[in-house]
């Protein structure tokens, strides 16, 4: 794919446990969930195939309800249908109901999903299916209500939704859409009266469809992703809904029998996590209880004490459970017999974890897949500072180091010669008194090297005064270097975390759905070979 450079992801801030998962170094006897490779994919395509023709249909039933409901395209209901019957394999990934559509990871999940369904339906002959889970049963208003744009500048803009009738512990898909509305307001207030911005139409669009349909927070999140892979036919799950279901039964119950159990596997796992140098990827406090009390639209962790009675209620299948970071997982691997889990950075190290949660439990956990991770750049960017491959990398991780050579290169060509000549005459002059110095004594050397020294320092405030003014002309003449590297890498952290999924899709329209998805069939063919990268996109999308 022309403009898409491939390094090494060990120079970005990743967690070792997810690079020594992707890279094949994390130490066998973890029993980890395996992750999905080429030479893997036939077995695990039966497995799932064989696992999906015995699940009930009922549960797709009430997803087909659900996006039907949402608007969905007659791709991803014709998918659906598929997985009713057992003609098809999902392939899933999730997360939570972020503000105008959550960080960019997330379309760049949801994009490996698409991608990795395309290859293996095209290499297996086996019709595989993309399917995003919608956490919207999450209670963290904190991490989903907030989004950041950034202007045909590369300037960041921030905006909030209000905390319009959220409480501690309330799940946030249960929100009215008023918040996301008055976020959309102030969105246009912005950016809506200026034709640079080619996506707004298409953004529009599909927030209104979005808005006009959901009833709520989490609702407001399918639709938009119904919306913007409808030509791919993704299915979206709400998690909430799938909770309720007679298939997510026996996952409870099961865990309730056995919570003590699953309670000291867990602490064993993260022991041996820390023994080997990992960072912690969950919290030990997870395991206490893997499941949530619904009670209505808020959530609550109950005590052990609790799961005695709890565990009566599951096996009537009456409990209103939900489940937590570690149960999830197997919760979705019964419920979806799913051929992989497309998993970032933080969910591959959640599911080193959880994995021992399936194997106490009974089950079995899905092969991993890690998400694609990108960085997009700006070919505006590149034109200036550098089109090699070298230069562009560079350009991303050193950004102000680029940029200084770019404005040292940019001084004329007379201005740098009058430069050098005027320093040489005044450190011919420094050797003279040296050399008369040195005759006179010690003293009067001294002085002269001090003063030298102080000379040295001056030629070079002189000469740094001389860039910092052709910086600031270079500056002016080509904005988007005013913000250049915080855009690339905010506050030193990645990209894909600090944007919306919406940001490129304002400046582009459809035209980045496109190019992300070429760079995601690179990513999907790469990770089955055992190769990992962090890619770099250069586009003139945005």
């Amino acid at each position: 794919m022309n403009g898409l450079i491939k390094m090494d992801p060990a120079l970005f801030k990743f967690p070792r446990l997810f690079l020594d998962y992707t890279s094949g170094r994390l130490p066998k006897d973890l029993g980890a969930c395996a992750l999905l490779s080429s030479a893997a994919v036939d077995s695990a395509a039966e497995r799932a195939a064989s696992a999906g023709r015995a699940s009930a249909p009922e549960f797709w039933a009430v997803v087909r309800e659900h996006d039907a409901r949402l608007g969905a395209g007659e791709a991803a209901l014709r998918n659906i249908d598929a997985l009713r019957t057992g003609q098809a394999v999902p392939v899933i990934t999730g997360q939570q109901p972020g503000l105008f559509g959550g960080p960019l990871y997330t379309i760049y999940k949801t994009m490996t999903a698409v991608a990795l369904c395309e290859h293996l339906t095209g290499t297996l002959g086996v019709k595989a299916v993309p399917v995003l889970w919608n956490a919207c049963d999450d209670s963290d208003f904190l991490e989903v209500s907030s989004a950041s744009f950034f202007t045909k500048d590369l300037e960041r803009r921030k905006l909030s939704a209000p905390e319009l009738g959220h409480v501690a512990g309330r799940m946030v898909g249960s929100l009215g859409v008023e918040s996301i509305r008055e976020a959309a307001d102030e969105l246009w207030g912005q950016f809506g009266g200026d034709a640079e911005y080619r996506g707004i139409g298409y953004v529009s669009e599909i927030m209104e469809k979005a808005l006009s349909r959901a009833r709520d927070w989490g609702e407001f999140f399918s639709c938009l992703y119904l919306s913007l892979l409808e030509a791919w036919g993704a299915v979206v799950v709400d998690a909430r809904e799938a909770a309720r279901s007679a298939q997510a039964a026996p996952v409870f119950s099961a865990y309730l029998r056995s919570s003590g159990a699953v309670e000291e596997k867990v602490q064993e796992r993260l022991r041996t996590l820390e023994q080997l140098g990992y960072d912690e990827p969950v919290s030990g406090r997870s395991a206490e209880s893997c499941v949530f009390v619904r009670e209505g639209d808020v959530r609550r962790k109950p005590s052990r004490e609790e799961h005695h009675r709890l565990l009566a209620h599951a096996e009537k299948g009456d409990a209103n459970l939900l489940p937590n970071v570690l149960l999830g997982p197997v919760l979705r691997d019964r419920l979806m017999a799913p051929l992989a889990h497309v998993l970032g950075p933080s969910e591959i190290g959640y599911s080193t974890v959880s994995c021992v949660v399936s194997s106490a439990l009974g089950f079995e956990q899905a092969p991993g897949f890690p998400r694609m991770s990108l960085t997009f750049v700006p070919a505006g960017l590149v034109s200036v500072l550098g089109e090699e491959e070298g230069l562009v990398s560079e350009t991303v991780l050193s950004f102000d180091k680029r940029l200084q050579a770019y404005v040292e290169k940019s001084l004329s060509s007379d201005a740098k010669k009058d430069l050098d000549e005027a320093e040489t005459e005044v450190r011919s002059g420094l050797n003279r008194f040296k050399r008369l110095a040195a005759a006179a004594g010690r003293g009067v050397e001294d002085v002269t090297n001090s003063a030298s020294r102080k000379v040295d320092f001056e030629l070079k405030r002189v000469r740094d005064e001389f860039v910092s003014n052709a910086k600031k002309k270079v500056l002016s003449a080509n904005p988007k270097l005013r913000a250049g590297g915080e855009f690339l890498l905010p506050n030193a952290n990645l990209q894909e975390r600090a944007f919306c999924s919406l940001s490129p899709l304002l400046r582009a329209g459809q035209a980045f759905l496109i190019d992300l998805k070429e760079a995601a069939g690179v990513h999907v063919a790469d990770c089955l070979e055992g190769r990992s990268y962090h890619y770099l996109l250069v586009t003139d999308a945005v």
